[in-house]
């Protein structure tokens, strides 16, 4: 059953995650203040027609196929309309998996919630994969508006361990990271395997303490206008508590 990770955006646009009534960093969220925004302000300017045509096809197209997949892993069919392309990546998508001797959905859009750390997210799938007769339990994390990069490492850490804090990972923890690539232009469905988890882990926690600081006074001070309207305000010593943790971790 999901946990129950809601997203918001507050009054100033930026995407935030509730979780019982408290607003939490969404992993995505910290993690785009390693691309500064004013990069893709230049892009679109740019290019604004071509920018935002892609953007808003990419979006659709990745909804549509994560949609797909979900309903593949909890055995039931996708009735929505699909375009060709979507049908092909699909079945392409199907061809691959076979590369593994057996792959067994645990938990199909998985909650990752770490409160102590003030972040959340969803990881795309757990599933359990067996490979030469070894089985071991992955984290897949799906794109298809652009390739897998080390970011998606960081990504797929900061789910992993706030996963692995709770059953049934407590008991069988996580032990992989897999980034997969499923292209519309060619139609082709690629993977890398993220092996340096511990590392990939403190360069998400460097991006949550930048995005700490960043928004300081809008979590304190100011606070997080929540979709109710009501403000919900961290105390300065538990913002300055765990971005002193952060740093201080070896």
């Amino acid at each position: 059953a999901r946990l129950g990770v809601d997203k918001f955006k507050d009054g100033k646009g930026t995407r935030w995650a509730l979780v019982d009534g408290q607003p939490l960093i969404g992993v995505t969220t910290a993690l785009s203040v390693v691309v500064p925004k004013s990069l893709r302000d230049y892009w679109l300017s740019t290019t604004p027609n071509k920018a935002e045509v892609t953007l808003t096809n990419a979006g659709n197209n990745g909804t549509i196929f994560h949609n797909m997949l979900e309903a593949h892993w909890h055995g039931t069919p996708y009735k929505e309309t699909t375009k060709a392309q979507h049908r092909v990546l699909f079945a392409n998508f199907q061809r691959w998996i076979t590369k593994f001797d057996k792959a067994v959905p645990v938990e199909v859009e998985a909650d990752a919630i770490d409160s102590s750390m003030l972040y959340a997210g969803t990881g795309d799938l757990v599933i359990d994969v067996t490979e030469h007769g070894i089985t071991r339990r992955e984290l897949w994390d799906y794109k298809t508006s652009r390739q897998y990069s080390i970011k998606t490492g960081w990504q797929l850490a900061a789910y992993l361990k706030a996963l692995n804090k709770r059953e049934p990972y407590l008991t069988t923890p996580i032990v992989g990271m897999r980034g997969i690539h499923c292209s519309y232009s060619t139609g082709e469905i690629t993977d890398f395997e993220y092996v340096h988890i511990d590392f990939c882990y403190k360069a998400f926690l460097a991006s949550l303490s930048a995005f700490i600081a960043l928004e300081f006074n809008n979590m304190s001070k100011y606070g997080i206008k929540l979709p109710d309207g009501t403000k919900y305000r961290y105390s300065v010593e538990t913002l300055s508590n765990l971005m002193e943790a952060i740093i201080c971790q070896k």
